[in-house]
């Protein structure tokens, strides 16, 4: 059997579990973007698996929601809803470079925002928001396996 294949095989394998957990940050990013422009534009729809935070936001910044804000607080709740969609594309980016650091933010603030679902008895966002934190969980111990791999390499 021929090791250094097979210990190359595995690196490769844990990088792409790796990249599959980090592209989950930017689903969250990407849709919890599309929801907050819906909330703008009025279109009445919203994704689940997007920013949970971002869906009473959107019900503050859009004048023909439930709740309308003042005109006067709405651009600040946009840019905050725009704000933490755009900073969980950035943990997306760090986590890309293999940071355990990132995996473990996304996925204290994702399941964070995961009890907003619990809270409103959203079960569909919750179960999304747990398929999401699994993948990001799953990320994670990819980085840590091949730091462990890495690590032993350079020592030996």
């Amino acid at each position: 059997m021929n090791t250094r294949f097979d210990d190359t095989m595995r690196r490769r394998e844990l990088r792409e579990r790796a990249d599959k957990g980090a592209g989950w940050f930017f689903w969250v990013a990407g849709l919890s973007l599309f929801n907050t422009v819906g909330a703008v534009a009025g279109w009445g729809i919203a994704f689940s698996i997007g920013l949970a935070c971002s869906g009473p936001l959107a019900d503050l910044i859009w004048p023909g929601s439930v709740n309308p804000m003042t005109p006067a607080l709405q651009g600040p709740a946009l840019a905050l809803s725009v704000g933490l969609a755009v900073g969980f594309g950035a943990l997306g980016l760090w986590a890309r470079q293999r940071s355990s650091v990132a995996f473990l933010l996304g996925i204290v603030l994702y399941t964070a925002d995961g009890l907003l679902d619990l809270m409103a008895q959203n079960w569909i966002g919750l179960a999304f928001h747990g398929l999401v934190v699994f993948g990001m969980v799953g990320g994670l111990q990819a980085v840590r396996r091949l730091r462990a791999i890495e690590g032993e390499a350079i020592a030996a």
